[in-house]
């Protein structure tokens, strides 16, 4: 089920103490979302491509007098992340929200003047990743009472807009993952929904305060 921004629940009430993870937690909206989650006492998995960044997050969260459990990991490649529902079952045993903001596009181009690997990494970032993530942390999703589960769509994207190429092509097939998985899973109380961010890949380095803004309308609806 896909829902836009102006329908989202609160999750505030029963955010405390329980186990979170964020996937793409290193992004714009990763980062707020981040922060915004450790204010509200969860126990915090966050994971990131860029080591550096990981480490400024960390250091953010630090600033404010809290924590989290820090996970250096590129999804472009199934080999980083084969065994990590093992390892993070180890630690925790359980995850209650899962959020996965994971986005990569390097650029708005005709869809044919992609090469095959630019079209593959696409595909895999921002699709299969996303599928084969879910796969691993779902058995730890299963020993919640409440399981979450949010997954982050960009609104130009699903729209089929000119020159979103293999991008736009992922976050439609995402939309249909999330609408399936839905499905199969209302019967056992797993709450899943894709979230839209609107107007927020392409803006100018002008338009700052409007990304924030937009950003901080998303986050503030969810928590």
């Amino acid at each position: 089920m896909l829902i836009f921004k102006n329908y989202l629940i609160s999750l505030k009430t029963s955010l405390k103490n329980k186990c979170v993870i964020v996937f793409g937690a290193t992004g714009k909206i990763g980062t707020k979302l981040t922060i915004k989650l450790a204010k509200e006492n969860v126990k915090l998995i966050v994971q990131g491509k860029s080591k550096e960044k990981l480490e400024k997050l960390d250091n953010k969260l630090k600033s404010i007098g809290k924590s989290a459990t820090l996970i250096h990991l590129d999804v472009s490649n199934i080999q980083n992340y084969r065994n990590i529902g093992e390892v993070i079952y180890k630690r925790f045993k359980k995850i209650d929200f899962y959020f996965n903001a994971i986005s990569e596009i390097n650029k708005l181009t005709p869809i044919t003047h992609l090469n095959n690997e630019e079209w593959n990494r696409i595909l895999e970032v921002n699709l299969n990743s996303k599928w084969r993530l879910l796969k691993q942390i779902e058995v730890l999703l299963g020993k919640s009472n409440n399981p979450a589960i949010y997954f982050f769509l960009h609104k130009s994207a699903i729209k089929n807009m000119a020159y979103y190429h293999a991008y736009s092509i992922a976050n439609s097939a995402l939309k249909k993952l999330v609408e399936v998985y839905h499905e199969e899973k209302k019967r056992f109380n797993f709450y899943i929904k894709g979230v839209c961010e609107e107007g927020i890949l392409g803006l100018n380095d002008d338009d700052e305060d409007k990304k924030f803004c937009q950003l901080n309308a998303i986050i503030k609806e969810i928590i």
